[in-house]
């Protein structure tokens, strides 16, 4: 129990020794109390005679009993209102303290005496149990609870005990600061156990007197004056676990500048693992004085099979590393750990091989090494490893998922495993392409399924054997296909992709199960292998009874005897010695097909799914359970693009790469790319690592009917030809890609957040899964930009939904049937998917099909939603919303979701500002994606609009916090006159005086070295007023795209008025590092320089006339619609007031601005045509 931690001596037994000291001693702390029938029945189950001697026990009681003597009293004092278990327990106590037994060398009996040896025959195997101790220990905390049981009636002194709070309890206040801040019931858990922080605090102070509590009074006005390091870190461990709520502990100030160990780990130290740390640093011939002593290292134990023991070691490793914790390796490898019940099998209870005989540990040494963390590898001891809890999945779940899927690379099979790997590889067929399945279908499989399914927690567990219906070889065709050569291999012969074999035969199979290979695999036409078979012809030099009864050290005689049985998958004894070498040779093929509700097949994913040349599925479909706690299986993404689409599509997917590339790094990225002109974007998105696949669908033709006989005011997809191809582009998808499930993104998409297949419903999608559309609280799957794919089952559709696409008439939207009952039309493909797969469909989370125009709320309550994964445009595009605020309408068929007010879409500046921040990452030097995508969308309407997209962008970009109102007012220009931008406002030290009539500069600054500028500033400076209009302290130090040593950078923007502008840096060290360039709208460069000289540029040189502007220094443009100007000079132009609008270009005066006919208003700024006036609604009237 947590509260009750003896240290008692035992007499260790080693088969090479007669005799030992008695004076070894072993830390006991119990996890959970039983009641006095639990022990009674526990003892018996041991064997032990409650009318007599306890026997085959032997304790030392040299400090244990001296210690807790007055626990015992109390327990006799107990027992004697106990009747009917005194007896029972009595005679066991009487054993307890007497410490008689017969000695089973010398026949003779005595009792053993401080400083004497245990005689112990050679063959016997003594271990103490736990309950013997939970037993007097138990007791005697049930007394200690109640006050009256020894408060007053037992002025007992109990060591280490602190003095009494106000309810009889102990009090441990002053391990806080103020003593109000301790939380004696909180419940906190450590890496060993779970307790409350008064039960920690009585732990420590009944342990190990050497460690010095025994004496401390950790009430109210303790001091940490004066206390060694051990005790400071102890106590902030306390604080570290909250304890002491949000206040400090009475140790904090000591351990300032001290690295203190975490706090999960203080608590769970033991003198014994430091003598197996000493000991390992002796075998390598390290002593004390060579290096610092560490007075705490990790260790732990591993249990049941393969999977589960590597993952215990990841989640260990992965832990010591992110905490900067030494730890110890414990040298074991079970060689059989199939669970026959629900207990954990370890070292302890069966067979185990060194580790380093399975794995390459001299490297996985050298890299946890590599991360300046002390390691050693060390035996497995019963004194140590048998008493600890073999609880990976949580020690898994909580380590740094990125570090641990790192360690998961570094095991590597010994030279031992590797032999028999190549033996393997070597004999299988050179001439066929290898598929290696994992097939779990034996009796203990089938009662775990049983069990697992039927979980009563509400999660979903049905995919633990193969899908309704299908086959393992069914299963395994509709998962492979063909690739098609690269789409970068232009000028060569492509082949069309299909389910077609590389070779046009089906793959050879190697197979890897609990029985033998099932017949219909071969009746399907595979040729299929087992290791067993590949190796049964090897030359047998083991003995088959000396295998039988084998123990110890492997060698290849016994590897090769027990890996080439024909008849059987594994002798049971070496279940997971048989299972280590099917999973590295499995590893070197091409493909794999497992069950993801297995561990070793879920490791076989985990290592595949960011490879380019080694794919995974799995044939029992749905989710991976290992995914929840260990969170490295990314989900592949997938585009559809056609150079045939308007040219914001082509931006709004490079911006949606480019997040995609920044949240998910490890997610492979797959783009269907229809066409051959535009090589300079394939370029780039193959710069992006993206995997491309060439699309030229002989289904075009019937497409282009469907869209000609569109109605492009009930959807936009009817805007344009090219885009609504590109929408019916995802239907081949399974045709090119071979994943089990990938998430298809529309090029509108943002992704926002990280995600792996872990953040999805368990039950997946067995077709296709879709969010909802306008009504965020809708569960009804509908809109199809974002849809997560079952690709094996839509590949063994194909045929059948492709053939009802092609039979529906061109003319006629697709009527879905809602969960409801009725009936609502939906057009193109996103029809075709609802209605045919309405029976396999399911409601994927509106988090990764977030919309602009949600509020973020559920319906109940008004409570959040979950934070959004993807956020999508769906209906107006980032540039309508400010093409919108700029006088510009929105197109028809989406102009209702722009009309919406800001009350109504709380969430959209914060996800224009999520697609700004995405956007302004491109950091290309010739055209900035910003550029490209203001200029190609709002800059059709002239230069201005797209100079107002992109300082909306920049600007919204930079701002750190948004304030309502924040970007209409940012695109309109108002918000910004005269007003000074700091520090305050923006992510970076830049300030300067922003009018909406300034022009804007791109300043670029540069340090040649990559530690920033070092106190050095840009100032621009308005040669005739002599005032700084803007500065800049450069790049940051280390910077963020480069590492020290290299070039790094940093993009602001400077709005300057007309006027001569000097530009220097200056201050700080090490200016000859530094350089920086200053570009104008049309992005050519006015002013640069190097170090400290200085260079001068004139904004607005240009000389405009009546109804223009200057759009750079150089050029100037007529007035778009909504504007005028009546002046000479560099402009810029004026809006026509609200209540007024102007249809044409080049206006000279504001009596182009045409007041709104009678009975219609106008509240736009700018407006461009009378539609923008509105008719006034009932009740109200407007005069003309």
């Amino acid at each position: 129990h947590p509260d009750c931690s003896l240290e008692v001596g035992l007499c260790p037994f080693y088969e090479n020794s007669e005799t030992h000291s008695a004076s070894r001693s072993v830390d006991f702390t119990f996890t959970s109390l039983v009641n006095a029938g639990d022990w009674l029945q526990e003892l018996s189950r041991l064997g032990l005679d409650f009318a007599g001697q306890i026997s085959k026990v032997y304790l030392e009681a040299e400090a244990a009993l001296s210690a807790h003597w007055a626990e015992l009293v109390i327990v006799a004092s107990l027992l004697v209102a106990k009747a009917a278990f005194l007896v029972a327990f009595t005679s066991m106590m009487l054993s307890y303290l007497e410490l008689v037994r017969p000695s089973p060398s010398r026949g003779q009996g005595g009792r053993l005496q401080n400083g004497q040896r245990c005689s112990i025959a050679k063959g016997h195997r003594y271990r103490l149990k736990a309950t013997l101790i939970t037993l007097s220990c138990v007791v005697a905390l049930n007394a200690m609870s109640g006050a009256d049981a020894w408060n007053e009636k037992a002025p007992v002194s109990l060591r280490g005990r602190s003095t009494l709070d106000g309810t009889g309890s102990p009090d441990y206040s002053g391990i806080c600061t103020d003593s109000s801040d301790w939380l004696p019931d909180l419940s906190v858990t450590t890496d060993r156990q779970t307790m409350t922080c008064s039960q920690g605090a009585r732990m420590l102070t009944n342990g190990d007197p050497s460690k010095g509590w025994a004496n401390e009074d950790l009430s109210e006005g303790w001091s940490c004056a004066d206390k060694s390091s051990d005790m400071i870190e102890t106590i902030v461990a306390f604080r570290q676990l909250g304890c002491c709520g949000s206040g400090s502990s009475a140790c904090d100030a000591s351990s300032k500048g001290r690295r203190t160990q975490p706090a999960v780990d203080l608590l769970g130290s033991s003198h014994k693992v430091l003598e197996l740390a000493r000991q390992a640093r002796n075998r390598r011939g390290i002593h004390g004085k060579e290096r610092a002593p560490t007075t705490y290292y990790h260790t732990y134990t591993v249990c049941n099979g393969m999977s589960n023991q590597i993952l215990s070691h990841v989640g260990n490793i992965a832990h010591a590393i992110s905490t900067k914790t030494p730890i110890l390796i414990p040298d074991a490898y079970i060689m059989h750990g199939a669970q026959a019940t629900n207990l954990d099998v370890t070292p302890s209870n069966s067979k185990y091989a060194p580790l380093s005989q399975v794995f390459d540990t001299d490297a996985l040494l050298a890299y946890v090494r590599s991360h300046g963390i002390e390691v050693e590898l060390v035996p497995y001891t019963e004194e140590v490893h048998s008493f600890l809890e073999c609880d990976w999945i949580n020690t898994l779940k909580h380590s740094d998922q990125d570090v641990a899927s790192l360690v998961l690379g570094t095991f590597k099979p010994s030279p031992l495993i590797q032999k028999i790997v190549d033996d393997v590889l070597i004999k299988l067929p050179a001439d066929k392409d290898i598929v290696c399945v994992h097939h779990r279908n034996g009796m203990d499989w089938l009662k775990h399924c049983e069990k697992w399914g039927h979980i009563d927690d509400g999660v979903w567990r049905k995919n633990c054997l193969n899908e309704p219906g299908q086959t393992i070889s069914s299963a395994i065709k509709k998962r492979l296909l063909q690739n098609p050569v690269p789409i970068e291999a232009e000028g060569s012969e492509e082949t069309p992709p299909g389910v077609d074999w590389v070779n046009k035969a089906l793959p050879a199979i190697l197979y890897v199960g609990d029985e033998l290979p099932p017949k219909d695999l071969e009746e399907a036409g595979f040729e299929v292998f087992t290791r067993g078979w590949l190796l049964a012809n090897e030359q047998q030099q083991a003995d088959p009874e000396m295998v039988k009864n084998y123990a110890g050290d492997l060698d290849i005689d016994v590897l090769s005897f027990i890996l080439s049985t024909r008849g059987i998958s594994c002798p049971n004894d070496f279940r997971d010695i048989c299972s280590i070498v099917d999973f590295h040779v499995c590893s070197t093929t091409s493909h794999f097909v497992g069950n993801s509700v297995s561990t070793w097949s879920a490791l076989q994913i985990a290592e595949r799914l960011n490879s380019a040349t080694h794919t995974a599925t799995w044939y029992n479909s749905m989710s991976i359970p290992l995914a929840d706690m260990f969170q490295v299986y990314s989900m592949p993404i997938v585009y559809t693009y056609t150079e045939e689409s308007e040219g914001s599509g082509k931006h709004l997917l490079k911006a949606s790469i480019l997040s995609a590339r920044a949240k998910v790094p490890l997610s492979d990225v797959h783009v269907v790319y229809h066409g051959e002109s535009d090589s300079n974007f394939r370029r780039w998105l193959q710069q992006q690592g993206v995997i491309l696949h060439k699309h030229d669908p002989a289904w075009r033709k019937s497409i282009d009917s469907m869209f000609r006989n569109g109605n492009v005011t009930k959807s936009h997809l009817f805007q344009h030809a090219g885009n609504y191809f590109g929408t019916w582009q995802r239907i081949d998808i399974p045709k090119f890609i071979n994943e089990e499930f990938v998430l298809m993104l529309d090029c509108d998409t943002i992704v926002l957040e990280p995600f792996t297949f872990g953040d999805f419903d368990k039950h997946m999608t067995r077709s296709i899964a879709f969010s909802a559309e306008m009504d965020e609280n809708s569960k009804e799957p509908w809109n199809a930009g974002v849809a997560l794919m079952n690709l094996p089952y839509l590949r063994q559709t194909y045929n059948d939904f492709f053939e009802f696409i092609h039979s529906h008439p061109s003319n006629e939207p697709f009527n879905i049937k809602l969960k409801s009952g009725a009936t609502i039309p939906a057009p193109s493909d996103q029809g075709a998917y609802l209605f045919f797969y309405e029976d396999t469909k399911q409601f994927l989370d509106t988090k990764f099909n977030a919309k602009p125009y949600y509020k973020g709320t559920t319906e109940a309550g008004g409570t959040s939603s979950p934070a959004p994964k993807v956020l999508h445009f769906h209906g107006p595009k980032p540039h309508d919303y400010v093409g919108n605020w700029l006088g510009i309408p929105c197109n028809p068929a989406v102009d209702f979701i722009c009309q919406k007010s800001e009350r109504e879409t709380p969430k959209l500046c914060e996800s224009l500002k999520a697609f700004a921040d995405v956007i302004t990452s491109d950091k290309e030097e010739v055209k900035p994606l910003l550029r490209e995508y203001c200029e190609s969308t709002l800059g059709v309407h002239g230069s201005s609009y797209a100079r107002s997209c992109i300082t909306f962008f920049t600007l919204l970009a930079n701002k750190k916090t948004l304030e309502v109102g924040d970007c209409p007012a940012i695109a309109s220009g108002d918000a910004w006159n005269g007003r000074t931008l700091s520090e305050h406002d923006y992510s970076y030290s830049y300030s300067y005086s922003y009018s909406y009539t300034d022009i804007c500069y791109t300043v670029v600054s540069r340090d040649n070295y990559g530690d920033g500028w070092n106190g050095g500033t840009l100032t621009i400076t308005n040669t005739e007023t002599n005032v700084a209009a803007a500065t800049s302290t450069g790049p940051a130090s280390g910077c963020k795209y480069n590492p020290p040593g290299d070039t790094c950078e940093r993009t602001e923007t400077a709005c300057l008025p007309c006027g001569t502008y000097e530009a220097q840096t200056g201050g700080g060290s090490f200016s000859s590092e530094r350089s920086w360039l200053i570009r104008d709208t049309s992005w050519s460069t006015v002013a640069e320089a190097s170090g400290v000289e200085s260079a001068i540029f004139t904004a607005c040189s240009a000389s405009c006339g009546l109804g223009s502007e200057a759009v750079s220094n150089t050029e100037c443009e007529a007035c778009p619609a909504g504007k005028y100007s009546d002046v000479d000079g560099v402009g810029p132009c004026t809006r026509c007031e609200a209540g007024k609008y102007n249809e044409a270009v080049g206006a000279t005066s504001s009596d182009a601005c045409l007041a709104c006919e009678a009975g219609k208003a106008s509240d736009v700024v700018g407006a461009t045509s009378e539609s923008m006036c509105t008719t006034c609604d009932a009740g109200k009237y407007a005069s003309a």
